[in-house]
C-alpha cells in the first residue's frame, strides 16, 4: 500500500488500464474464434450441399430402378426385362463408401437399406418377391436418403440456407412420391387392374406430391417457381394427367387400354423434366453456402483486423489520455490556487450582501402581510356576493317551475274546453234531429186529421188524438229550438273561453321564457362570482406563499451571512488541496498561498 502511495497518477492511470485492457484482448480473441467457427462452419455446409447433390443423383437412379422394377413385377417378367440391367449398372457408381467415412456414419438407416440391394434384385428378378413389397423396399430406401438430405437444413444456423435446403428437400420429396406413382401405375398397367392395396397407394402418393409441391412453390424464389412453371410442361406432362385420369375412371373394373412401357416412358420424362429443376435447386443451394462461406471468411479476416487495430489503439489512446488528464491537472491546479485567492475576498461581499438582503426581505414581508389581510376582506365579500346569487338563482328557478306548471294548466283547460265544444255539437245535432222529428210527427199528425175528417163521425175520436198529437209536435219543436239556441250561445261562449285561455296561455310562456333568461343571467352572475372567489382564494394562497418565500429568503440571507465566514475557512482548506494534488500529479512543491 506504501509502495502504491509513492506512485505518481500517471503510473496509477497506468496500472488500472491494464484490465481493461486484458478484458478486451479476451473478448477479442473470442470474437475472432468464433468468427472462425463460423467460417469453419460454413466450409462443412459446402461440403455437405455437394454431397446432397451426389445424393440426389442416387436417389434419381433408384427411383427409376423402382418403376421398372415394379413393371417387370407387374408383368410376370415380359416387359422391362431388357431395360431393367442396364439401370441397375447405372448404380454401381453409388456405392456409399464413396462419399467418406463422415457421409458414411451420417446416413447409417440409408446405408443399411442400400446394403440389401443386391439381395433385392435377385429377388426381382426371380420374381420371387411382390411388386408392393419392392416398391416398399425401394421407397424405404429413398426415403432414409432424403431424411439423411433433411438433416443438411438443421445442420445450418442460416435462415436462408434454412429456407433453400427445405425448399429442396420438399421438391425432392415431391418427386419421390412421383416416383412411387411411377412404379405403382406400371404395376397397375402392367396387369391391366389394380391390385389390392395398390390404389390406395397411388392415391396416396398423388397427394402427398400435391402436398410438397405446394410446399416447394410457398418458399421457393420467383425464379425458382418461374424456372419450375417453364421446365416441367409439355406433351409428356398432359400424357401424364391424362392416363391417370383413365386410371381413376376405370379403378373399379380394369382395363385400362394403356401399356406399362407408354405409362413408364412419359412419367420418365415428366420425372426427367423435375430432375432439370431439381439440378437447378442443388446449384442455388451449392451457390448460397458457397456465398456464406466466403461472406463469413471476410468477417474473420475483418473481425481479426479491427481486432488488432483496437488494440494498438487502445494503448496509443491511454498513453495519450493519461498525458492530457496530467497536464489537465497541472493547468487545474494552478487555476485552483488562484481562485482560492479571490475565494477570500469574495466571501466578505457575499456577507454584506446577504445582510442587505435580509433587510430588504423583512421590509417586504411586512408589506405582504398587509396585503394578505386586504385580500382576506376582498374574499369575504366576493363569497357573500356569491351566496346571495345562488339564493337569487334558487329562487328564480322554483318561480319559473310555477310559471312552466301553470303553463301545462292552462294547455289543460284548453283540452277540456275544446271537448266541451265538441260535446255542445254533439248536442245540437241531436236537438236538430228531434226537432225534423217533431215536424214530420206534426206532418202526420194534420194527414191524421185530415182523414179522420173525411171519415165522419167514426173518426171523430181519431181526429181528438190527431190534434193531441199535433200540439205535442208543436211544443217539441218550440223546445227544441229553444234548446238549439242555448246550445248555439253555450258553443260560442266555449270557443271566446278558448280564446281568452290560448292568449293565457301564450302570456304564461312569455313569462316562462323570461324567468329562463333571469335563470341564466343569475347563473353567469353566480359562476362569475364563484371565479371571482376562487382567483381572489389563488392570489391569496400566491401571497401567503410569497410571504412565506419571502421568510424563507430572509432566513437564507442570514444564513448565506453566517456561511460566508466558513467560505473563507473552506478557501484555506481548497488552497491545502491544491498543494496536495500537485504533489500527486508528480510536482516537487506545494502552492504558497498569498497572506
Amino acid at each position: 500500500m506504501t509502495m502504491w502511495k509513492k506512485l505518481n497518477l500517471g503510473t496509477k492511470i497506468a496500472l488500472t488500464l491494464v484490465f481493461p485492457m486484458a478484458g478486451l484482448l479476451v473478448f477479442s480473441v473470442h470474437g475472432v474464434s468464433e468468427r472462425a467457427s463460423t467460417a469453419r462452419e460454413c466450409r462443412d455446409m459446402g461440403k455437405m450441399a455437394v454431397v446432397t447433390n451426389k445424393l440426389g443423383d442416387l436417389v434419381h437412379e433408384l427411383q427409376i430402378e423402382r418403376g421398372r422394377s415394379s413393371g417387370y413385377l407387374g408383368s410376370m417378367g415380359k416387359k422391362f426385362s431388357a431395360e431393367l440391367p442396364p439401370q441397375r449398372a447405372a448404380l454401381q457408381d453409388f456405392e456409399a463408401s464413396a462419399f467418406g467415412a463422415a457421409f458414411q456414419r451420417a446416413m447409417d438407416g440409408a446405408v443399411g437399406h442400400l446394403a440389401e440391394l443386391g439381395r433385392r434384385r435377385e429377388q426381382v428378378t426371380a420374381l420371387k418377391v411382390a411388386a408392393p413389397e419392392a416398391i416398399r423396399y425401394y421407397s424405404g430406401t429413398i426415403g432414409a436418403c432424403l431424411d439423411v438430405i433433411t438433416q443438411l437444413a438443421r445442420l445450418s444456423r442460416d435462415a436462408g440456407v434454412t429456407r433453400e435446403t427445405i425448399t429442396y428437400t420438399s421438391f425432392l420429396f415431391a418427386k419421390e412420391n412421383m416416383g412411387i406413382e411411377r412404379a405403382t401405375l406400371s404395376n397397375v398397367f402392367a396387369k391391366n387392374e389394380f391390385a389390392p392395396g395398390m390404389f390406395e397407394r397411388a392415391i396416396s402418393a398423388s397427394a402427398a406430391q400435391d402436398a410438397f409441391l405446394k410446399t416447394f412453390l410457398s418458399l421457393a424464389t420467383e425464379e425458382q417457381k418461374t424456372r419450375y412453371a417453364s421446365t416441367v410442361r409439355g406433351r409428356a406432362v398432359e400424357e401424364v394427367a391424362r392416363m391417370k385420369a383413365v386410371a381413376l375412371e376405370r379403378a373399379s373394373q380394369g382395363g385400362f387400354g394403356i401399356g406399362a412401357d407408354a405409362w413408364f416412358d412419359a412419367m420418365t420424362q415428366k420425372i426427367n423434366l423435375m430432375r432439370e429443376v431439381e439440378n437447378g435447386l442443388g446449384r442455388d443451394l451449392s451457390n448460397s453456402t458457397a456465398r456464406i462461406r466466403a461472406a463469413a471468411e471476410r468477417a474473420l479476416a475483418l473481425v481479426s483486423s479491427l481486432t488488432l487495430a483496437m488494440i494498438l489503439l487502445s494503448v496509443v489512446w491511454g498513453a495519450m489520455t493519461i498525458r492530457s488528464i496530467t497536464k489537465s491537472l497541472k493547468e487545474l491546479i494552478r487555476t485552483l490556487g488562484d481562485e482560492s485567492e479571490g475565494l477570500t475576498s469574495r466571501a466578505a461581499e457575499v456577507a454584506m450582501s446577504s445582510d442587505q438582503l435580509a433587510r430588504n426581505a423583512t421590509q417586504q414581508a411586512a408589506s405582504l402581510e398587509e396585503a394578505s389581510a386586504s385580500l382576506e376582506e376582498m374574499t369575504a365579500s366576493v363569497r357573500a356576493s356569491t351566496d346571495q346569487a345562488g339564493r337569487a338563482f334558487a329562487l328564480s328557478t322554483k318561480n319559473r317551475a310555477i310559471a312552466e306548471a301553470g303553463v301545462a294548466e292552462a294547455r289543460s283547460m284548453t283540452e277540456a274546453m275544446a271537448a266541451i265544444r265538441t260535446s255542445n255539437i254533439g248536442v245540437g245535432q241531436i236537438v236538430t234531429t228531434i226537432d225534423e222529428i217533431a215536424f214530420l210527427t206534426n206532418i202526420l199528425a194534420l194527414n191524421a186529421a185530415v182523414e179522420a175528417a173525411r171519415a165522419g163521425a167514426a173518426g171523430a175520436g181519431f181526429g181528438v188524438v190527431a190534434d193531441g198529437v199535433r200540439t205535442l209536435a208543436r211544443r217539441s219543436a218550440q223546445a227544441a229550438k229553444e234548446s238549439a239556441e242555448k246550445i248555439e250561445d253555450s258553443i260560442a261562449r266555449s270557443e271566446q273561453g278558448a280564446r281568452m285561455n290560448d292568449k293565457v296561455v301564450q302570456g304564461l310562456e312569455g313569462i316562462v321564457l323570461m324567468a329562463r333568461q333571469v335563470d341564466e343571467l343569475i347563473a353567469g352572475i353566480s359562476e362569475a362570482s364563484q371565479q371571482q372567489n376562487r382567483g381572489i382564494e389563488d392570489i391569496n394562497r400566491t401571497v401567503v406563499g410569497l410571504r412565506q418565500t419571502t421568510q424563507l429568503n430572509a432566513a437564507g440571507a442570514e444564513e448565506s451571512a453566517s456561511a460566508s465566514t466558513e467560505l473563507d475557512v473552506q478557501a484555506g482548506s481548497l488552497h491545502e488541496a491544491a498543494s496536495a494534488l500537485a504533489l500527486l500529479v508528480g510536482g516537487k512543491h506545494g502552492i504558497s498561498r498569498a497572506a
